[in-house]
């Protein structure tokens, strides 16, 4: 087991309200990375004023994320993985829950255990635990629902995080052989539909979602070495771009979906679009960016 972490809670994550939970999955709204009202405080320091109050938790990876009354993560000791809830306003252990499955033997890799990053309502929490699979506790800690799914086959381990769209829950399992995009109902962990993503390989990312005027809402999803759009009704591949790597998560803006390759698309290394239009085609069709190449710099793997 690794040493504890301390989680220091700064006004950035209670800064549109008290019970604001817009940050609610990995990398916040629609994984855009920015939250629509708060700023980041400054300074940030151990022993500054915007610091509220600090405990310390088990190793991890994975990403906190708020419902209306908690601070979420996950961590392991040992064998054993945990979703653990801190109170927002008095920094104290709300509940921990152990996954109903342990590992064989203890971690011992780059990555950990439990690097997916929760996902909320605001009020319930569904958690990704690779050796496991999908569990979804409500504000107090009591399991709602528990699906086991089969372990990925990645060598550096799962970094996806599950999302969410009004009642559906969205996983993207990308691994070396059998890799699929899954949708399960929120509420009940029902599986409402589940393709397979044939030619790719592992991968790290988490989908976003995008609405299209006059269209079907999708799934972004980054994968190797494509970037592919999926009805949410069923789960149908409606367009695609090859030529990217598989690393990074795509973002999306009102307009804007942007997608980082951590080893180049051809030879840039991201790209933006303003063609996410494409939507009710027959067959999947290619379609070529509109917008150039953002840059050719290296950009973070995450």
């Amino acid at each position: 087991m690794g040493a504890m972490n301390p989680l220091a809670l700064l006004p950035l994550l209670v800064a549109a309200s008290e019970t604001d939970p817009a940050w609610t999955r990995f990398r916040g709204p629609n994984g855009s990375g920015v939250h629509p009202t708060a700023t980041i405080p400054a300074p940030i320091a151990p022993d500054s004023d915007t610091l509220r109050w600090r405990v310390e938790l088990p190793p991890g990876y994975s990403s906190p994320v708020l419902t209306r009354d908690a601070v979420v993560v996950t961590g392991y000791e040992g064998c054993f993985l945990f979703t653990i809830a801190v109170g927002r306003e008095s920094g104290k252990v709300l509940w921990r829950r152990e996954c109903p499955t342990s590992l064989e033997k203890p971690h011992r890799n780059v990555n950990t255990p439990c690097s997916p990053t929760p996902v909320s309502d605001g009020e319930n929490v569904t958690v990704y635990y690779p050796a496991h699979g999908l569990v979804s506790y409500d504000a107090l800690g009591k399991e709602r629902w528990n699906v086991g799914l089969e372990q990925l086959n990645i060598a550096y381990k799962p970094g996806t995080s599950p999302v969410l769209h009004g009642d559906m829950l969205l996983l993207q399992a990308d691994q070396d052989t059998g890799s699929f995009l899954l949708a399960l109902d929120a509420n009940t962990g029902e599986e409402r539909w589940r393709v397979d993503r044939p030619g790719t390989t592992h991968g790290f990312s988490s989908p976003s979602i995008y609405t299209p005027e006059g269209g079907p809402a999708q799934a972004i999803v980054s994968g190797s070495y494509r970037v592919s759009g999926y009805d949410l009704r069923n789960g149908a591949l409606l367009w695609y771009v090859d030529g990217m790597a598989w690393r990074p998560s795509p973002c999306r803006s009102s307009t804007v979906t942007c997608c980082t390759s951590a080893r180049g698309w051809r030879r840039p290394a991201s790209w933006g679009s303003r063609r996410s239009r494409a939507h009710g085609q027959r067959r999947p069709r290619p379609w070529t960016p509109t917008a150039t190449p953002s840059s050719t710099r290296p950009r973070p793997r995450t």
